[in-house]
């Protein structure tokens, strides 16, 4: 019975999972460098891509991240160090300005995203080797990294007051990147930063959530794995507005 309780709210949380970075993708596309595009145009082959990589299995997936995660991190890696010359890491100090409790209920909300280490758990019985826990204190580490460095970037080329009205700091770095005289606006790499991480993640979910069901046969796992993905885009259709969304985002967390 309580196995059965677990997978509902396993079930639950992915479609919750789910939901959130399809809006966030669909959204960000459309305020950034889509804005004409209707929201189901560009849901519907992002939905495909990920359904087909999510029928294929989980190898599928895990080798497509191992051929991105590399280009990504040099990509972030790119931004970080060819911003340098407008940063200001004086404008990191003083740490605790505002006191302890805001500091404390901010890492709240950012450790929120490391939750997606309970896909490792969900997946395990598909490794040929045992999760250990030097796997995930490695992960966490990365993790870590991926929310500071963005974070830092942010605060340190805009400034905490305007870092922290911007709704997607990571794309505004890459604005400010000049490499030489003639290469900038090389904002197009964050899009491919994005897109590479919410495929994988939209992949992983939709993979975890067939698995979860339990469906054997070949049919059965194609019609469901689509039907889901279906069922996702259907969602573009709720008409929800990005403010709307993040208050009940906050209220969910």
């Amino acid at each position: 019975m309580g196995g059965g309780y677990f997978k509902l709210y396993c079930l639950f949380y992915l479609t919750i999972f789910s939901y959130v970075t399809l809006f966030s993708t669909i959204s960000w596309t459309t305020s950034t460098y889509l804005t004409l595009t209707p929201n189901s145009i560009l849901a519907l082959p992002y939905l495909l891509l990920c359904a087909i990589a999510a029928y294929y299995g989980i190898r599928t997936i895990a080798f497509t991240a191992g051929i991105l995660l590399p280009v990504v991190s040099g990509f972030g890696f790119l931004v970080a160090i060819g911003n340098f010359k407008e940063k200001d890491y004086s404008l990191l100090l003083p740490i605790f300005e505002q006191g302890y409790s805001e500091t404390f209920l901010a890492s709240y909300f950012v450790l929120c995203g490391f939750t997606e280490l309970f896909f490792l758990l969900l997946m395990q019985q598909h490794s040929s080797t045992k999760l250990k826990k030097s796997h995930l204190y490695i992960v966490g580490f990365l993790l870590f990294g991926l929310a500071l460095g963005p974070l830092v970037g942010s605060i340190t080329i805009f400034g905490i007051e305007e870092a922290q009205r911007m709704k997607y700091p990571a794309f505004s770095q890459w604005r400010v990147l000049e490499l030489g005289r003639y290469l900038t606006r090389l904002d197009f790499f964050s899009i491919f930063q994005w897109l590479a991480g919410a495929f994988i993640r939209q992949a992983i979910a939709l993979y975890v959530a067939v698995d979860m069901l339990q469906i054997k046969s070949k049919k059965g796992r194609i019609s469901i794995t689509f039907l889901l993905a279906f069922l996702l885009w259907l969602t573009i259709f709720i008409p929800l507005n990005e403010p709307v969304f993040v208050v009940m985002l906050t209220i969910f967390i």
